[in-house]
């Protein structure tokens, strides 16, 4: 669209400015979708002509000396061009300017999911509040919030830009993100995680039993964070896992909850002893009693104990990993214990000879009897596979436990409870020594986990992709057990398209420039899913000149267009018998201009002033590293 100026008479200063551009909604105001073109005219009367500029941010973006008009490409805009442009113009009579402004439309971007919350956490009962927000020109139309429940997103009855809980509960505690939609597309959150506080509460599944063995008590506490617990009886205090007397604690985590029990061992008179389990967090501690007792009974049923008291704990510890050694034996002298993985010694325990001496006397085995060595028999294991879980509390944990039945036991632990990894797949030996002898045992561990490190990989040769050649994406992943599904989507504007494939691969025999586009794949076995990365699939081809290449004559001149279609997007030069013209420049009366758009080149060739009739022949050539094409045309002059 052009503004040209009246017939001019006499000398006078710059008058009459105008803007105009093709995407103009009123006067003063220009809206555009980013990553397209703007082309702005800045007109203005005078005589002498005058020199004009454009200027952004008090920037000079373009000048031009001595014209009467002045225009202002910018390709590709994206939201840092939003804002006033100015044009002014001058000449030796004085000066004039005006602004227009210019809105870049984009989708939502930056959206993320915000918690209003004191500094010291999310406490049960608090008034919490979870905001979804984000950059978007126009403004967001919707918002949709989402729970993940285990590996499931959960759609929540709400269409506010705020999700609130009023007040906040234990139950609420989750992981939860938002999507955003306004015309231009749509965008997903950050996933964040609710994590709800509150003080401990002990489980009426907590109890003492007696059983030939001996005393088995077991205290079972949920709270977050997850409470220290402590076994409070008449002559001591015990926590964590240690032995005192005939007493062994025994004290783990299974995310918010913890679970301690405490095993008298060996024979017990008809005496009632009170004890008490307490469990305390920053938010405040609870204690519960219980009672001992129990009937004296034969120390030949001991044989058992340890291993009872292991399988009762193990009801309650959901993904704890334990593994029983068991050698039955007499046992005279010193005993050492130890657990090798990879040739690496995990943990061992070597008895002085004063606790020898306590521990033959509290079995019954007089030290004069005679020396046994160990048994020729290689341990039993009882567990062969452990599954590691993920989900929003944490990987199942790996305890390794040695025992032998009638002397000691020896827990294994790296640290505090870690969780398995797929690095711990592999050969566990238990080895059982004294100084006469020794034997040991072994099982294999396979740890199994959802699919992780999914990516998507491109076959081709260096030079990239060409149109015509044969292309294969392949969605790989780690997963044990393997992956069962595989699902392709191509993402065409904002939207994932399935695509009708349930393979590995996906293959283009031969590749075209229409399937040029954004790939991902996802993939699931029976313990979860996963998403990969995407991949352009970026197809090159060399140039075509589109059918509208062609000439018009104006009362300003004849304007000649060019567009031309190519991977990587080609360079345009105009051919003409005196001069090769590219690029944004001015020769004589010809000025060109030059700007991309995806794949498009355009280019403008523009002969100013009058002319006559003659036809002149010029060409328009544009050219990528994959060859070039040429379209010819007439030019008036």
């Amino acid at each position: 669209m052009y503004h040209r100026a009246s017939p001019r008479l006499g000398m006078d200063k710059p008058r009459n400015l105008s803007m105009s551009s093709l995407d103009m909604i009123d006067p003063l105001l220009i809206n555009i979708i980013e990553g397209n073109s703007a082309v702005i005219i800045c007109s203005v009367e005078s005589f002498p002509a005058s020199n004009l500029t454009w200027r952004h941010l008090n920037v000079t973006m373009n000048r031009t000396s001595s014209n009467n008009e002045l225009w202002l490409v910018i390709p590709h805009v994206t939201s840092m061009d939003t804002g006033d442009y100015e044009c002014a113009a001058e000449n030796e009579h004085g000066a004039v300017e005006g602004s227009i402004t210019i809105t870049v439309e984009h989708p939502p971007q930056e959206t993320m999911v915000s918690i209003s919350t004191s500094s010291d956490g999310i406490r049960e009962g608090s008034n919490i509040t979870l905001t979804c927000s984000s950059e978007s020109v126009p403004p967001i139309s919707h918002y949709t919030w989402f729970r993940i429940e285990e590996n499931t997103s959960i759609q929540l009855n709400t269409s506010s830009r705020t999700l609130s809980f009023t007040p906040v509960t234990r139950e609420n505690d989750g992981s939860f993100y938002c999507t955003v939609r306004n015309p231009l597309g749509n965008s997903t959150s950050n996933i964040t995680h609710l994590d709800v506080e509150y003080k401990p509460e002990i489980s009426q599944e907590s109890e003492c039993s007696q059983r030939s063995e001996g005393v088995t008590c077991i205290c079972v506490a949920n709270s977050n964070p997850p409470g220290d617990l402590t076994w409070h009886l008449p002559r001591a205090n015990i926590s964590g896992n240690q032995t005192h007397g005939r007493l062994m604690s025994w004290w783990v985590r299974d995310g918010h909850l913890v679970i301690g029990s405490l095993i008298l061992m060996g024979p017990q008179d008809e005496e009632e002893v009170t004890a008490s389990c307490s469990v305390q967090n920053p938010h405040g501690k609870i204690t519960a009693k219980v009672h001992l007792s129990a009937k004296g009974r034969d120390s030949s049923q001991w044989t058992v104990g340890l291993l009872t008291a292991g399988i009762i704990l193990g009801i309650f510890v959901a993904g704890i990993l334990t593994f029983v050694c068991l050698r039955k034996r007499k046992i005279t002298g010193d005993l050492e214990l130890f657990t090798k993985h990879q040739g690496l010694e995990l943990s061992a325990l070597t008895p002085n000879k004063l606790e020898s001496k306590k521990l033959m006397k509290y079995l019954g085995v007089d030290n004069d009897q005679e020396i046994i060595p160990p048994s020729d028999t290689s341990p039993s294991w009882t567990v062969t596979r452990v599954e590691r879980q993920h989900s929003r509390r944490g990987n199942s944990t790996g305890r390794f436990v040695c025992t032998d039945s009638m002397s000691l036991q020896l827990p294994i632990t790296f640290g505090k409870p870690t969780p398995t990894r797929n690095l711990d797949t592999g050969d566990y030996e238990c080895v059982a020594e004294n100084e006469h002898g020794a034997v040991e045992g072994s099982i294999t561990i396979t740890v199994e986990y959802p699919p992780q490190e999914t990516m998507v990989s491109i076959s081709s040769s260096s030079d990239g992709i060409r149109e015509g050649s044969n292309i294969t994406l392949t969605c790989s992943s780690e997963s044990v057990p393997p992956i069962s599904h595989y699902t392709w989507f191509r993402i065409e504007g904002n939207t994932s398209i399935q695509l009708n494939t349930s393979s590995r691969f996906l293959s283009f025999t031969p590749v075209t420039r229409e399937n040029d586009g954004s790939f991902y794949c996802t993939v699931r076995n029976p313990l979860g899913n996963s998403t990969s990365n995407i991949t352009h699939l970026d197809v090159q081809y060399n140039p075509e000149i589109s059918q509208e290449l062609e000439c018009t004559r104006r009362s300003e001149g004849v304007t000649c267009i060019c567009v031309a279609n190519s991977n990587p997007t080609g360079d345009l030069t105009w051919h003409l018998p005196p001069a090769k013209i590219s690029g944004n420049q001015t020769h004589g009366r010809l000025v060109s201009w030059r700007v991309r758009d995806g794949h498009l080149v355009i280019g403008s060739l523009i002969l100013m002033g009058p002319q006559d009739e003659k036809g002149v022949m010029i060409s328009c050539s544009v050219r990528n590293p994959h060859g070039e094409a040429m379209f010819k045309v007439y030019l008036w002059v």
